[in-house]
C-alpha cells in the first residue's frame, strides 16, 4: 500500500515538482557533503540561498536519484507520520531500498516532535542510510540532539568570487571586481536568477518563514530602509543582542555589521516587494506600539527622509500605505520632498492618493504644481492650483503662493488677474500671514516686476527678516534670472553684479556647506547663478569650486532624467488611451471623450440621475430638491424610465402598475397628472422639459440629454466580462464599484415589485461580472486583485457558490492556502444556512485537492 513516504521515492528521477528547477553546479559544497556521509547533514539558511538546488546536485551526482527518498516536510502528512512513528519503517521496508533520505524544508517543531525527528535520523543513519535535512534558521533546534552533525549555514551558501562572475557580464566585472562585492549581494537566488521578479519571490519566501515577531519587524526595517546605523534604525533597538547576532549570522542579505554597528542590505525595489511587506504589517502593529499599520510606514518614511532619501520615502508611502499615500504625512513633509529633488516620485505619490481632508488639499495641490513645473509641465502645474488661486475661501497663505505661481507662469489674462489679486491680498494681509514664508514668496513675486534694484531691496529685507533658507534660495534664483535678463538687454554687468552681491555670498555659502549637499533649492540657485555668470555676471570671489560645479551638473542630469521619464509616461498614457478609444469605441474613455456630442442643443444642461444608493437628480451641477420628488409615485416613475435607458415604457403598463383597480379612463387621467408632476420637476427655468419624451402609447427619457449611473454600471460589467484584461483598468473598475455601486439600486424602495426585480437583476449582473473579472485577472497573473473582486462579489450576494470558488482559486494562486480552506468552510456554512444545500461536487473537489498535498 502506498504511503506518503513511499510516494517520495525518486526511483531514478528528479522529484516531479523540481524537474524544471534550474541550478548551477557547486562542486565545493558537494565535496563538503561527500566528506561527511556517515553523519547527518543539515543545510540551514533562509529561502533563496540554494538549499534545494545543492541537495539536488548531490543526489544526482552521487546516487542518480536511485534509492533516494525526497520527503516534502512542509506537508501535513510529514507531521502525521512523524507523530505515528512510521517514517523510519516506511523508508527501510518495501520495494524501494533507501540509500539517502532528504527532508526538505523541515518546519519549526515543538520539543517532543524535535526528539521524534532526531530518532528518525539516528535510525536511518544506523541502518547505513544517508540523511540530509534542509530548514530555515528559526526551525533549527537540533544542535543538542544531533551533536555529531555537519551544518552548512547561509554564510556557507553565499557565492564565491568565481560563482559570482558566472551571472555577471564583462562590464559588471570591470566596474566592480568580484572580491569587492559585499556578502549581502552574494545570495544565489538573487544573483543567479534570471526571473524579473526574483526579488519579490525571494521576499515572499523569506517572510513566510516562521520567526519571532520582533525579529520580523526588524527585518522589515532593514529591507525597507536599505542601509544605516543600527542604533538609528526603527524597531531594531527593541531586539536583544542575541537576536541581533542571530540575524547577522543567519541572514547575510541584511548586511548587518556588528563591529561597525551598521547595516547595508540588498536594495530591494519597493514597487516589487510591496505585497509581501504589506501583508506582514497588520500582525506587527501591536508589537510596534502604534494604532495601525500606516503608523509603521510613516516611521519608515521619516527615517528615509532623515537619510535624505526622499525618492525611496515616496515609494514606501506610495506602495505600503493602505490606501496609497498619506495626505497628512505628505503635507507635513512637502518642503523636504522638494528640498531633496523627489519631483517625479512625489508626483506619482500625489497622483496615487485619494485626498478627502480639505485641510491638506490646498497644500498638496501646491506641491503637485511645483513638481509638475520642475518636470517641465508648467501648464499642468497651473491647472493644479488655479482653483485655489481664485478661491476666496482658501487660506490666505495657500492662496498667496497659488497666485504667485499662476502670475509667474501664465502669460495670458489669467496671469494678469492673478497678479492683481495677489497685490490686493498682500495689502490686506494680517500680521500673522505676513510672518509666513508664503507671504515672503508672494511679496518677492510682486517686487520682481519693479526692476532688479527694487527686487534686491526686497531680497535684503526678507533676508533680514530671517525667512527660511529654502525661500531665500528661491528668491535668489529669481534674482539671478532677472540679472541675466537685464544683462542680455544691455544693462551694465558690473552694476548688476554689485546689486546681486549679497545673494551671491548667501548662495555660495550654502553650496560650500556639506550640510546642504542635497539641497535642491540651493542647487537651483547655484545653477541660476552660473547661467547668469555665463551671460556676463561677475562672480564675487572667483569661479565656483569644481566639486560644487560637479554637484550642480549631477543635479541637472537628475532633473533631466526625471523630466524625460515623466514625458515618456505621459506619451505612453496618451498612446494607450488613444488605442483604447480606437479599439473599444463603446468603452468609458470613448464615451467620456464623446459625451459633449451627446447634447444636440449645447444650451440644454445635462440631467444626471443616480439610482445606486440614494436617489439623486442633478440639473447641470445643481441638485434638484423639488417637492414633487418627495412623492413616491413620481420617484418610481422616474426610476423606471431611467432603468429602461431611453426605451419606451407603455402607458398601459404604467397604469396597470400604479392603479390596478381603476378603470382605464381614470387610470389614464391619473397617469397624465403623474406625468405632469414629473415634467414640472425636471423643467428648465423657461418652462420647457427636453428630458422626457411622451407619445400616444408610451413614454421614455431623452437619452441625448440624460446621463445616469446605470449606463456606467453596464459599461463596467461589460468590460469585466468581455473587455481586455488590464490591471490599471480593472483597478479603476474596482474603485468605481467600491465608491459608487456598493449600495443596491434605490434601496429605499423595498416594497415596489418592479424596483425589487430590477434591483435583484442588477445585483446578479454585478456579481456575474465580478466573478468573471476575478477568473480573468487571476489567469493574467494578478491573484491579489482577484481576491478583492471575489470578496466584493460575496459581499453583494453571500449565497453565490461560484463567487466562493473564484475566491478560493485566487487565494491559492496568491499562496494563501489556509485562507482558501477557510473560504470553503464559509461557503458551506452560507449555503446550508441560507439555501439548505451542500456545495457542488466541483467545489468539494477543489477543497479536497487542497487537502491532498502528498508528493
Amino acid at each position: 500500500m502506498s504511503t506518503f513516504v513511499t510516494k517520495a521515492a525518486c526511483r531514478g528521477k528528479r522529484p516531479g515538482r523540481l524537474r524544471s528547477l534550474r541550478s548551477y553546479g557547486r562542486p565545493a559544497l558537494v565535496s563538503k557533503l561527500v566528506k561527511e556521509r556517515a553523519i547527518a547533514r543539515f543545510i540551514v539558511a533562509p529561502a533563496g540561498y540554494g538549499k534545494t538546488s545543492l541537495v539536488l546536485e548531490y543526489a544526482e551526482t552521487i546516487f542518480s536519484f536511485k534509492g533516494v527518498f525526497w520527503i516534502n516536510a512542509t506537508s501535513p502528512c510529514f507531521i502525521r507520520d512523524l507523530d505515528q512513528k512510521t517514517i523510519l519503517e516506511d523508508c527501510l521496508s518495501g520495494r524501494d531500498e533507501a540509500a539517502m533520505v532528504v527532508f526538505e524544508d523541515v518546519p519549526a517543531l515543538d520539543e517532543d516532535r524535535c526528539a521524534l525527528f532526531s530518532e528518525v535520523i539516528d535510525g536511518l543513519l544506523k541502518s547505513g542510510c544517508e540523511v540530509i535535512a534542509t530548514m530555515t534558521p528559526c526551525a533549527d533546534a537540533y544542535s543538542a540532539l544531533q551533536r555529531d552533525r555537519l551544518v552548512l549555514t547561509a554564510a556557507d551558501l553565499l557565492l564565491s568570487d568565481a560563482e559570482l562572475d558566472i551571472a555577471r557580464n564583462l562590464d559588471e566585472r570591470n566596474s566592480i571586481p568580484s572580491e569587492e562585492v559585499p556578502f549581502a549581494r552574494r545570495v544565489p537566488g538573487l544573483t543567479w536568477s534570471a526571473d524579473a521578479d526574483a526579488q519579490r519571490h525571494f521576499l515572499d519566501a523569506s517572510f513566510s518563514e516562521e520567526m519571532p515577531a520582533d525579529m520580523k519587524l526588524a527585518m522589515c526595517s532593514f529591507i525597507v530602509l536599505g542601509s544605516g546605523p543600527l542604533d538609528a534604525t526603527p524597531y531594531v533597538s527593541a531586539l536583544d543582542s542575541d537576536a541581533l547576532v542571530f540575524l547577522a549570522d543567519n541572514y547575510p542579505h541584511l548586511g548587518i555589521d556588528l563591529s561597525a554597528l551598521s547595516f547595508e542590505a540588498v536594495l530591494f525595489d519597493i514597487g516589487r516587494i510591496d505585497r509581501c511587506i504589506k501583508n506582514q504589517l497588520p500582525s506587527l502593529v501591536d508589537l510596534a506600539g502604534v494604532s495601525n499599520r500606516n503608523d509603521i510606514v510613516r516611521v519608515w518614511g521619516d527615517a528615509l527622509l532623515g537619510k535624505e532619501n526622499a525618492v525611496r520615502a515616496c515609494e514606501v508611502m506610495h506602495h505600503l500605505c493602505v490606501p496609497a499615500g498619506d495626505a497628512a504625512w505628505v503635507a507635513a513633509h512637502a518642503r523636504e520632498l522638494l528640498r531633496y529633488g523627489a519631483y517625479l516620485s512625489g508626483l506619482e505619490l500625489l497622483c496615487a492618493m485619494r485626498v478627502t481632508d480639505a485641510e491638506h488639499k490646498a497644500k498638496l495641490a501646491l506641491l503637485e504644481c511645483i513638481c509638475r513645473m520642475r518636470l517641465g509641465d508648467a501648464q499642468g502645474g497651473i491647472r493644479c492650483v488655479k482653483r485655489y488661486a481664485f478661491d476666496s475661501g482658501a487660506r490666505p497663505e495657500d492662496r498667496l503662493v497659488a497666485l504667485c505661481l499662476v502670475s509667474r507662469w501664465s502669460n495670458d489674462c489669467i496671469g494678469e488677474r492673478a497678479f492683481a489679486d495677489m497685490v490686493k491680498l498682500l495689502s490686506n494681509a494680517s500680521e500673522s500671514v505676513k510672518a509666513t514664508d508664503q507671504y515672503a514668496l508672494a511679496y518677492a513675486g510682486a517686487a520682481a516686476t519693479m526692476g532688479i534694484e527694487r527686487y534686491c531691496e526686497c531680497w535684503k529685507e526678507l533676508a533680514g527678516a530671517k525667512v527660511s533658507d529654502d525661500v531665500l534660495c528661491t528668491l535668489s534664483t529669481w534674482l539671478f534670472e532677472l540679472a541675466q535678463m537685464d544683462i542680455e538687454h544691455g544693462e551694465d554687468a558690473s552694476r548688476v553684479s554689485a546689486i546681486c552681491a549679497p545673494a551671491q555670498r548667501f548662495v555660495r555659502g550654502l553650496l560650500s556647506d556639506p550640510r546642504h549637499a542635497s539641497d535642491a533649492f540651493a542647487k537651483r540657485a547655484g545653477i541660476a547663478l552660473e547661467r547668469a555668470h555665463m551671460n556676463g555676471l561677475d562672480l564675487e570671489g572667483g569661479s565656483l569650486d569644481s566639486q560644487v560645479l560637479y554637484d550642480l551638473r549631477k543635479y541637472e542630469m537628475d532633473c533631466l532624467t526625471q523630466q524625460r521619464e515623466y514625458q515618456a509616461q505621459r506619451e505612453d498614457s496618451q498612446k494607450r488611451m488613444q488605442v483604447r478609444v480606437e479599439t473599444h469605441p463603446d468603452s468609458y474613455l470613448s464615451l467620456r471623450e464623446n459625451r459633449p456630442m451627446k447634447l444636440v442643443d449645447k444650451s440644454v444642461p445635462p440631467l444626471t440621475v443616480n439610482l445606486f444608493g440614494r436617489l439623486e437628480v442633478f440639473l447641470g451641477d445643481e441638485l434638484i430638491e423639488s417637492n414633487y420628488l418627495k412623492h413616491r409615485k413620481v420617484r418610481i416613475l422616474l426610476c423606471l424610465l431611467v432603468i429602461n435607458e431611453g426605451r419606451d415604457v407603455s402607458r398601459e403598463s404604467i397604469c396597470r402598475y400604479f392603479w390596478p383597480n381603476s378603470d382605464s379612463m381614470l387610470a389614464r387621467k391619473n397617469f397624465y397628472s403623474l406625468w405632469s408632476q414629473l415634467k414640472k420637476t425636471l423643467s428648465l427655468p423657461d418652462g420647457t422639459c427636453p428630458y422626457l419624451v411622451r407619445h400616444q402609447l408610451g413614454c421614455a427619457i431623452n437619452e441625448r440629454y440624460v446621463n445616469s449611473d446605470i449606463s456606467r454600471f453596464n459599461e463596467i460589467c461589460r468590460e469585466l466580462l468581455f473587455g481586455e484584461v488590464d490591471v490599471d483598468n480593472f483597478a479603476e473598475y474596482y474603485r468605481e464599484i467600491d465608491c459608487h455601486y456598493s449600495d443596491d439600486l434605490v434601496p429605499c424602495e423595498a416594497l415596489n415589485p418592479l424596483i425589487v426585480q430590477s434591483r435583484n437583476e442588477y445585483r446578479a449582473r454585478l456579481v456575474d461580472a465580478l466573478v468573471a473579472g476575478t477568473d480573468r485577472i487571476v489567469e493574467a497573473g494578478n491573484p491579489q486583485w482577484g481576491i478583492w473582486f471575489s470578496r466584493t462579489a460575496i459581499a453583494h450576494d453571500p449565497t453565490r457558490e461560484d463567487a466562493y470558488v473564484s475566491l478560493m482559486k485566487a487565494q491559492l494562486a496568491a499562496g494563501q492556502r489556509t485562507a482558501a480552506l477557510m473560504t470553503f468552510l464559509e461557503c458551506r456554512r452560507a449555503l446550508r444556512d441560507e439555501l439548505g444545500v451542500d456545495p457542488s461536487q466541483e467545489t468539494i473537489s477543489l477543497y479536497e485537492s487542497m487537502l491532498d498535498v502528498a508528493v
